[in-house]
């Protein structure tokens, strides 16, 4: 009896150890899904099982696939990927059947469908996972975890020294989901605040959050005159320009621009749709004209 207790333990201690070994790169069987004509890897391709498992390709397209009940097993995936079209099969499948063996790679070629082409993810984590797991270097310095994000929306962006810098609203993070934005300008670390767009912000320490003069909004209504305005004022400052008829936005500090101060303007004549950052077109039209609803 006692012997047989001890060959279980021994067999249970066996099973916690093998599960507990880290993977390395040659224990994943490897998939890279490419655009068949530019050979880049395609992010967020989903590759999906009989049983509905679905895995879904980092930025450089690939997924590693570490599944010990399924080694050497034959599996089809489904592949499902807007604007990209995977061969059929005979029944007018798009998927592949696959052999998963540790170490092995497979690529899947994608015909592109759509005139854009997917490049990456933008935000997020995990957006190289793949790519790490299996040993192979990312382009970005932070792979897995830039800035604590895990996801975003609401994208504005804007030109700046022939540079696009792209800003989201909404931002989620592994603290906590919305409402506080963080970033850095000019090398101090800010809060940001908005409803919907981030368009406040202050030092993000005790003493700046206290100091009522120290938050700065995004803006290019003229200067007003006075430390305190009353509503009236506010909604008749007119948009700064420059000499060359620019609009002038900068963090200063005075109050934000807003969606009711652009519709204004524009109903005065004061600013072209086109100038304007918080209206949203119609694109079904020729976009120089605002959503109805």
């Amino acid at each position: 009896m006692r012997r047989s207790f001890l060959s279980l333990l021994a067999i249970l201690a066996c099973r916690f150890l093998c599960s507990c070994t880290p993977c390395t790169a040659g224990d994943y069987f490897e998939v890279q899904v490419l655009d068949n004509e530019t050979r880049r890897g395609i992010p967020m391709v989903e590759l999906i099982t009989t049983d509905d498992v679905v895995y879904l390709t980092d930025s450089a397209g690939r997924v590693a696939l570490h599944e010990p009940e399924l080694s050497a097993e034959t599996v089809f995936f489904k592949v499902k990927s807007p604007g990209y079209q995977a061969p059929k099969d005979g029944f007018g499948i798009e998927g592949v059947r696959l052999v998963l063996e540790p170490g092995v790679v497979h690529t899947v070629e994608l015909k592109r469908t759509n005139f854009a082409e997917r490049l990456y993810r933008i935000t997020g984590r995990d957006i190289y996972l793949d790519t790490v797991r299996l040993g192979y270097s990312a382009p970005i310095a932070q792979p897995l975890l830039a800035g604590k994000v895990t996801g975003q929306d609401s994208i504005q962006s804007v030109t700046y020294r022939d540079e696009l810098h792209w800003f989201w609203g909404d931002t989620n993070q592994l603290q906590y989901p919305l409402g506080l934005f963080r970033k850095t300008d000019d090398g101090v670390d800010c809060f940001y605040f908005g409803n919907p767009f981030p368009v406040t912000r202050v030092p993000a320490t005790l003493a700046g959050i206290q100091d009522r003069n120290a938050y700065e909004s995004w803006t290019c209504r003229e200067e007003l005159s006075e430390e305190y305005f009353t509503e009236s004022q506010l909604s008749a400052a007119k948009p700064r320009r420059d000499s060359s008829g620019q609009l002038v936005w900068a963090w200063r500090k005075a109050p934000p621009v807003t969606q009711q101060d652009e519709l204004r303007w524009l109903k005065q004549g004061l600013i072209q749709i086109e100038e304007a950052r918080y209206l949203p077109r119609d694109v079904d039209a020729d976009g120089t004209s605002l959503r109805s609803k």
